[in-house]
């Protein structure tokens, strides 16, 4: 009866990145919540302009797909500038947050090329230190996506630290998860892309034998 706890940048993050874990954890009888910092009406390179609505929308049917669980926006307005935003008042949401799910895990985001991602991990490290006037998980992980070898995430080790989940049994669900993200998902040969999210998995499940797992880079863990 696992409480996991997922905190991320943007909708889109928490699927690339551990899809296969939250639909694991909902199959196994655990309750799952998905925290973003941030969603906006936003430009991408590759797509033009997408409006809240859709952002949001896309999410909602892709944790469907996972199984279905809770989530929380913490802003608006402020995706891709996340740095703009006051990092105590983030840390203070999602303290806020920890406290009142009391998860039994929390998973957070390794640094990359995108700011945001930069941003929201040093506001996760802040939110999950040690504390003894907070709630302690058990574990707390930082997830990778494919463009963590980007950017200061690539200095992550599996070998000091890697957790891998076997999602095999998950991946056909977070492939349809993925499919959701219409706005988020590019060509065939880009790293955001559901064959590019396959490879990673493929790679992570190739390292400890099986079809398709995710990695996670332990922080802290304790029993």
């Amino acid at each position: 009866m696992t409480k996991l706890l997922v905190l991320t940048p943007h909708c889109d993050d928490e699927t690339i990145s551990c899809g296969g874990y939250i639909a694991r954890t909902i199959a196994e009888g655990g309750e799952v919540l998905v925290v973003i910092a941030s969603v906006s009406e936003i430009e991408f390179l590759h797509k033009g302009i997408v409006p809240i609505e859709d952002r949001v929308g896309e999410l909602e049917h892709a944790l469907e797909k996972l199984g279905g669980c809770e989530f929380e926006l913490l802003t608006t307005g402020y995706e891709s500038n996340l740095h703009q935003y006051s990092m105590g008042k983030l840390v203070a949401s999602m303290d806020k947050v920890q406290n009142n799910f009391c998860p039994d895990e929390v998973l957070i985001p390794l640094p990359s090329c995108h700011q945001d991602h930069v941003f929201m991990h040093t506001a996760c490290v802040a939110t999950t230190r040690p504390s003894r006037y907070k709630h302690q998980p058990r574990l707390i992980a930082a997830y990778e996506y494919p463009l963590t070898n980007w950017g200061d995430g690539a200095e992550a080790n599996a070998f000091k630290g890697g957790m891998y989940v076997d999602v095999t049994e998950f991946w056909p669900q977070k492939v349809e998860a993925l499919r959701c993200y219409e706005s988020q998902m590019r060509e065939r040969q880009d790293l955001i892309s559901t064959p590019g999210c396959e490879v990673l998995a493929k790679m992570r499940g190739l390292e400890i034998g099986v079809e398709y797992a995710e990695l996670f880079h332990i922080m802290r863990y304790r029993r």
